[in-house]
C-alpha cells in the first residue's frame, strides 16, 4: 500500500516528489522489481562502509562532544588502540554495531570514574565478550526475581522460547537470520521477566506504536520489542546455535506466514 501511495504521488503532474530509500543492498532487488513502481525511473546511491581509518574518531569524537556538553570524559590511548586491533582482527560486517555496543557498555558502566580505560575494556570481556558478558549480568540479576528458575539449562530453555520466533528469525529470500519486531504481549509470560532483563541491559529496545481505533475516544497503544541490533544474532553464539538448529522450521514458519498474507490479500478465495 505504502508503495502504491509513492506511485500515484510522483506520477501526480501538479507535485514535484522525489522519493528517497534507504535500503540494504540485500533487499535492493525487491524493491527494484516491485510492481506498484513499475515504469518509474530509479537510480542507486551506495553508501559505502566506513572506511576502517575513520573509526577512531568514531570512537573518541563523541567523547570529545561530551567534554564540550560539560561532561568529564577521556578516553585512555590504549583503549583506542585495541579497539582498533580487535576490529581489524574480527569486526567483519558487524564491526560498526559490535563497536557501538562496546563504547555504550564502557560509558555507562565506568563513566562516573571520568575516563574510559584498557583495564575497563578487558573487565566486561572485550569486543567479542561484550554480548556474553551482558548475558551474564542478566542471569545474575535473574537471581533475585523469583519467578525466573534458579537452574541455568531451564533459563536458556526460557530465553530460546522468548527469542524464538518472535524476536529472531529466518529471512526466506536470503536464507540469513533476521530481527523481527514483535508485540511485547506475544512473548510468552513465563519468559517475559528474562525477556525484560534483556531490554535494561540494552540487548534488546522497546517502543510503542499508535493504533488507530474508530470505536474508541483514546487511540490504543502497544509495546514492541526488537532485538537493539541485528549482528546480535550472529555474534551471541547461544542464540545463533539455536537458529541454525531451528532453521528448517523458520523457514517453512515464514513460507506459512507468507502464503497466509496472500490469501488475505484475494479474499481468501
Amino acid at each position: 500500500r505504502l508503495l502504491s501511495i509513492l506511485r500515484d504521488l510522483l506520477h501526480d503532474e501538479h507535485l514535484s516528489v522525489i522519493a528517497i530509500f534507504g535500503i540494504r543492498s540485500d533487499a535492493y532487488d525487491a524493491l527494484e522489481h516491485a510492481k506498484p513502481l513499475e515504469g518509474l525511473a530509479q537510480s542507486t546511491l551506495p553508501l559505502l562502509p566506513l572506511p576502517r581509518g575513520a573509526f577512531a574518531e568514531v570512537i573518541e569524537r563523541p567523547a570529545r562532544r561530551f567534554v564540550q556538553a560539560g561532561g568529564r570524559l577521556a578516553i585512555e590511548p590504549q583503549l583506542t588502540q585495541n579497539l582498533l586491533e580487535d576490529l581489524e582482527r574480527g569486526g567483519g560486517s558487524d564491526a560498526l554495531p559490535l563497536l557501538a555496543f562496546t563504547l555504550e557498555q564502557l560509558f555507562l558502566e565506568f563513566r562516573q570514574t571520568g575516563a574510559l580505560r584498557l583495564t575497563d575494556y578487558h573487565a566486561v570481556g572485550g569486543l567479542k565478550g561484550m554480548i556474553d558478558a551482558a548475558v551474564r549480568r542478566v542471569f545474575a540479576r535473574a537471581d533475585a526475581d523469583p519467578r525466573i528458575p534458579r537452574d541455568r539449562e531451564a533459563r536458556e530453555t526460557l530465553l530460546r522460547r522468548g527469542l524464538i520466533p518472535w524476536l529472531a528469525g529466518i529471512d526466506p529470500d536470503t536464507k540469513t537470520a533476521r530481527r523481527n519486531v514483535a508485540r511485547h504481549s506475544d512473548i510468552p509470560a513465563e519468559a517475559r521477566p528474562l525477556i525484560d532483563l534483556l531490554v535494561e541491559e540494552r540487548l534488546l529496545s522497546t517502543d510503542s506504536i499508535e493504533l488507530p481505533d474508530v470505536a474508541a475516544a483514546v487511540p490504543a497503544r502497544i509495546v514492541t520489542i526488537e532485538p537493539a541490533h541485528e549482528s546480535l544474532l550472529r555474534q551471541w553464539g547461544l542464540l545463533h546455535d539455536w537458529l541454525q538448529e531451528d532453521f528448517g522450521r523458520l523457514v517453512a514458519l515464514e513460507g506459512i506466514k507468507r502464503a497466509a498474507r496472500d490469501w488475505d490479500e484475494i479474499g481468501r478465495a
